[in-house]
């Protein structure tokens, strides 16, 4: 038997799915779960994202890993990606990438590269202006930032920093900052 709390919830699921598919067809391009936990933003597009899917490539490998590794805890289904341009190449509007940020409900996201914290800066001028510290503030690289209830981590240039070991490995310090939530109570 279907409780009322079940009913809100598959009604408010619908709800997030026809605003996803909204921004979807203004020309967000995106993958994964939709009703996942994490948001992963990238705004550096390389011709395997455009074409063969966002996070295609060996960026995309090294989340799968790292957040399914047992010190993040992730599931496999629990994420989603953003593009913060559109396959054309244009910045994807500033309202509208807040719109897809909102709607997604996510508790963690993070940044992969410096288009995308710009994006996202954009898109949270106003909460991020009211931070007492500067440097969360800007997205420092490597500082998890609060930001309306969601854990903000920018990991600066993740794609490049797979070709050098110690850049590798100090993002994968900086992940492990963010690991998986529980669920709260249903």
């Amino acid at each position: 038997m279907q409780t009322t709390h079940d009913r809100y919830k598959v009604i408010y699921m619908d709800k997030i799915k026809d605003q996803i598919q909204t921004l979807l067809d203004q020309g967000l391009i995106a993958t994964g779960n939709s009703m996942g936990n994490l948001l992963i933003l990238k705004g550096d597009l390389t011709f395997k994202d455009i074409n063969s899917g966002l996070l295609s490539g060996a960026d995309g490998a090294a989340f799968k890993a790292a957040l399914t590794h047992p010190k993040l805890g992730y599931a496999p289904d629990d994420w989603s990606a953003f593009a913060t341009k559109t396959a054309e190449g244009n910045e994807f509007d500033s309202k509208q990438l807040r719109d897809a940020i909102v709607a997604a409900d996510v508790q963690t996201i993070i940044i992969c590269d410096s288009t995308a914290q710009d994006a996202f800066r954009n898109a949270f001028a106003d909460e991020l202006a009211d931070l007492p510290d500067l440097l969360d503030a800007l997205l420092a690289p490597g500082q998890v930032v609060k930001v309306q209830g969601m854990r903000i981590l920018n990991l600066d240039g993740f794609e490049k920093s797979l070709g050098f070991k110690d850049q590798k490995a100090q993002r994968w310090q900086w992940l492990q900052k963010i690991p998986a939530l529980k669920e709260p109570l249903s």
